[in-house]
């Protein structure tokens, strides 16, 4: 091939990488917001579960407390599980769900 010819594939594939690279770095920017917004939304949710038994006795309410921190790390490890495995492109499925069989939901 001609070195013009060679140069401007070069430009061209270098362009193409530079794409795909921006596209996945917006792509991971999105997860980690996807992923915060969730953990905000379940503190929230924990805070108000928190605040309507609010007059009922400390004992009665710690079980509530630990059902509430369980439900919202178990709902930020599914988000976060999903996340990754969409930017993953479903390579991470396999490895996730180990890590999920380890710490089972009841």
């Amino acid at each position: 091939m001609f070195p013009s010819v060679m140069l401007l594939l070069y430009v061209i594939l270098s362009q193409e990488i530079a794409d795909g690279v921006n596209k996945s770095a917006r792509a991971v920017q999105a997860a980690e917001a996807g992923i915060r917004q969730i953990g905000s939304r379940a503190h929230q949710q924990t805070m108000s579960m928190i605040q309507e038994r609010a007059d009922l006795p400390v004992i009665s309410l710690q079980p509530v407390v630990t059902g509430a921190a369980k439900k919202t790390s178990r709902a930020v490890s599914q988000a976060t599980r999903r996340f990754m495995n969409m930017i993953s492109g479903g390579e991470l499925g396999s490895e996730m769900e180990d890590n999920r069989e380890i710490d089972p939901e009841p």
